[in-house]
């Protein structure tokens, strides 16, 4: 069971889930998703390390997740 408040973020090109990440968990999963777009698949590896936006989500709980 999933915490009230939970979220999904994934891009919308991610190579480990051509199927897309967010039909595939976040659609079914009844809870609200975030595509980050052209994001690839979103590790520090890629650029996503320190990540305000996701910061402010953990303060806040109300607002999106961007890139």
């Amino acid at each position: 069971k999933l915490a009230a408040g939970a979220r999904f973020v994934c891009s919308d090109n991610d190579r480990y889930c051509p199927e897309g990440a967010a039909a595939l968990y976040g659609e079914p999963l009844g809870i609200p998703v975030d595509v980050i777009a052209d994001g690839g698949h979103l590790n520090p590896e890629t650029g996503f390390g320190p990540w305000p936006a996701v910061e402010s989500w953990c303060v806040h709980g109300d607002r999106p997740i961007t890139r």
